[in-house]
């Protein structure tokens, strides 16, 4: 049943969740109206909004964002709902959000003349790319959404949007141990900026995952974007399509950046940390407590240490339970008998299920 021209649909939106909906008008509606009859005035902050487009190819879905606020390209409500077109909101605020659309066509809307303003200004303090994949179910993943822009105070972040694929990437956030769909960050450096991506495999058997950059809005001519190779330790153009090979169940991150030759050339020292080493322990002879550095790559899941005396008896085991990749550091404090000891590391990886053994002779000195 249409409703009536002079009517308003609701949606209700539950706060940090997802819902479904379509236009229930037989005609466009700017999502500028639709903002407009709301009448809220956080709503346009809180809401993101993606479409439901089939792949005829495949006869499955995928989303594609038509608007969140703060990313270029997509930050301006000047999209249009379509009539038979299926759509699908989140809710980013923590309280309902009641969404009001109205009876009014884009013919009949004043907003009829907006353009984009971010992208017609070409103002390279806003920029933002797209990373387009699929899987080997040749089923399109959802797409994940990264820039900058300099008139932020604070990261905007939305969760991946809705997919039908056993694989997926994501944008990976190390430090809440999160992962998005969308990253914006505030513009804190000239040169570029780097984002970690993580590639998952949820389904039972092997899969690949493919890549392409898909939409670009105001990226700097100067300015390149690159993966970059773990294993050869390279950076690789990202225009062309990666491929990234997934065993059942696993997960992999890689890491990719945009910026100038410079910052690529300064980037590398800091992914190297990124991998899994014994570093350094010291004081080494101890009299009682020392410290280890290492570091630890992506895919490390449980991390264990241990000192063994020459017998193999363990005298002191410690289980690390805040596994962030890159280096980290410990305090061993334990009272031992003069002698020569075994410090073991022994991390647990997403693609194995033996550990990975590192030691380091140690000698206390009483």
């Amino acid at each position: 049943m249409v409703p009536k021209l002079n009517a308003v649909d609701t949606i209700n939106i539950p706060p940090n969740q997802w819902i479904d909906f379509s236009n229930p008008f037989p005609f466009d509606i700017y999502l500028s109206d639709i903002f407009k009859t709301t009448s809220n005035p956080q709503i346009d902050s809180s809401i993101r909004v993606y479409s439901w487009d089939k792949d005829s190819l495949n006869r499955s879905y995928n989303t594609n964002l038509l608007y969140i606020s703060g990313l270029s390209g997509h930050g301006e409500p000047d999209a249009s709902i379509k009539r038979l077109q299926s759509y699908t909101a989140f809710n980013n605020a923590n309280v309902p959000v009641f969404l009001l659309i109205p009876a009014l066509s884009t013919e009949a809307s004043a907003f009829v003349n907006t353009q984009r303003s971010l992208s017609k200004k070409g103002n390279n303090s806003h920029w933002s790319m797209s990373i387009k994949s699929w899987g080997s179910d040749n089923i399109n993943n959802a797409s994940v959404y990264l820039g900058e822009n300099s008139a932020l105070s604070k990261e905007i972040t939305s969760p991946l949007s809705p997919s039908f694929s056993s694989q997926s990437i994501s944008i990976y956030d190390k430090n809440r141990k999160k992962t998005w769909g969308v990253v914006v960050s505030p513009k804190e450096s000239e040169s570029g900026n780097y984002f970690e991506i993580l590639f998952e495999n949820s389904a039972s058997n092997a899969a690949t995952v493919r890549t392409v950059i898909d939409e670009m809005f105001n990226i700097e001519q100067s300015h390149f974007i690159r993966w970059y190779d773990t294993e050869k330790d390279i950076w690789i153009s990202a225009q062309d399509t990666m491929e990234v090979s997934l065993k059942p169940k696993q997960r992999l991150v890689k890491i990719i950046a945009i910026g100038n030759e410079q910052y690529f050339r300064d980037l590398g020292s800091i992914v190297r940390r990124n991998v899994l080493a014994l570093r350094a322990v010291y004081p080494n002879p101890f009299a009682r407590a020392f410290t280890i550095q290492y570091s630890l790559p992506y895919e490390a899941r449980k991390v264990t240490f241990l000192v063994f005396d020459l017998l193999g008896k363990v005298v002191w085991q410690r289980d690390i339970n805040d596994i962030h990749p890159g280096p980290s550091m410990i305090r061993v404090d334990k009272m031992m008998a003069t002698g020569l000891y075994v410090l073991q590391m022994r991390v647990i990886m997403d693609d194995q299920g033996s550990p990975k053994v590192l030691n380091r002779r140690v000698m206390c000195v009483r």
